[in-house]
């Protein structure tokens, strides 16, 4: 009988252990890649989320038409919080600017225009909606689309 409460109580001292589950900020820090495609368009976004509230975020974007393919990839960074209850993440870009642009495999040169295009995101905050999220996958949803993201 000793034995019995023993073990019951050493099940009850364990189970008392068991860490908590881990919170949507702790699940959504690290690195993620989304893939999308749009008609033509084949998009790879690579973003990391820091446990600070910085984000970096590269984008890379694949179309091909004409007989002709063209590459571009565009680097950003700023500020991400959590907002209704965990259950929206907001991402406000303070910096942004191409990295290359390619058509056919060769680099291309960047235009003022393009500079000043990718520009005018600084400041804009875009917000998504966090469908689901755990350790390996995060789906956002937008005004836009769906979007799913592995590690």
């Amino acid at each position: 009988m000793r034995t019995i409460i023993g073990l019951m109580a050493g099940l009850t001292l364990f189970a008392g252990c068991a860490a908590p589950p881990p919170s949507v900020k702790e699940l959504l820090v690290g690195t993620w890649t989304c893939s999308i495609d749009q008609g033509p368009q084949h998009l790879v976004d690579v973003h990391t989320y820091g446990a600070d509230g910085k984000m970096k975020a590269e984008n890379k974007v694949t179309q091909a038409a004409l007989g002709m393919t063209a590459e571009t990839s565009i680097t950003y960074s700023g500020e991400w919080t959590l907002k209704n209850g965990d259950k929206d993440l907001d991402e406000t870009t303070t910096e942004a600017k191409i990295g290359y642009i390619k058509v056919n495999g060769q680099d291309s040169p960047v235009q003022p225009q393009d500079e000043a295009d990718v520009k005018t995101v600084i400041g804009k905050t875009r917000s998504s909606h966090i469908k689901s999220l755990d350790k390996a996958k995060l789906v956002l949803e937008d005004s836009v689309r769906e979007t799913t993201c592995t590690r």
